[in-house]
């Protein structure tokens, strides 16, 4: 389940997986192939979806530990966050400007069933919505 923002660690400082240890949790964020990157949306106003995604190697997917939801010029509509045709979670644009969401256990993510930022623009005047989804996790052989 995610927790939002800065929150307390349930971790034992010093212990394997803890904050500043060098043991390992078992976890899928220290395993595989570090990545990061930016879905960056640019959707005119509509009454549909943009999508942009994330492209995953056939024989990988894709370990997602953190995502941070990018409303900087305080766009109007929805943002979904979609793991192929399935919506993980879904917000109003006009209810943040930015939230950071962390995983204990990660959401995974395939070539079969990308990562997905999905706008539905609703702002006036003709202007663009150019939210955005940054992601941090892991590649591994699945």
């Amino acid at each position: 389940s995610p927790s939002t923002g800065a929150g307390g660690s349930s971790a034992t400082p010093g212990a394997p997986g803890a904050p500043g240890s060098s043991g390992t949790s078992g976890s899928a964020a220290t395993t595989g192939t570090p990545v990061s990157s930016l879905l960056q949306a640019k959707a005119s106003p509509s009454t549909t979806f943009d999508t942009v995604s994330y492209s995953i190697p056939a024989t990988m997917k894709l370990d997602l530990t953190d995502l941070v939801l990018e409303n900087p010029l305080g766009d109007t509509g929805l943002l979904e966050v979609r793991s192929g045709t399935t919506t993980l979670f879904e917000f109003g644009l006009a209810n943040f400007r930015s939230i950071d969401y962390h995983f204990v256990q990660p959401l995974v993510f395939t070539s079969s069933a990308p990562l997905i930022l999905a706008v539905q623009c609703q702002n006036t005047g003709g202007k663009a919505c150019t939210d955005g989804l940054s992601f941090s996790g892991t590649l591994n052989k699945s």
